[in-house]
């Protein structure tokens, strides 16, 4: 089974209800997506929707250092 949260009008990202729902009233996340695995990341939360980890699956402490990386990135981009 495929489900696709987080989509593209070409001009527009837009997001699938089950995302909305379990951001709530937040509307800023991060997305990583690493081989077949998705994942949207929150304040203290993360959700995972890839169906089975496996050896490329990326642990809390490598997502973290990618979101700093991201982050810092940006701020420099800026």
């Amino acid at each position: 089974m495929e489900t696709t949260v987080i989509y593209s009008d070409g001009d527009t990202l837009k997001t699938d209800v089950i995302l909305r729902k379990w951001l709530g009233r937040q509307r800023k996340f991060i997305a990583i997506i690493e081989g077949d695995s998705l994942i949207i990341k929150k304040t203290y939360s993360l959700l995972d929707f890839s169906s089975e980890p496996d050896e490329d699956f990326m642990s809390m402490e490598e997502i973290n250092e990618e979101v700093h990386k991201a982050r810092k990135e940006h701020e420099h981009s800026r």
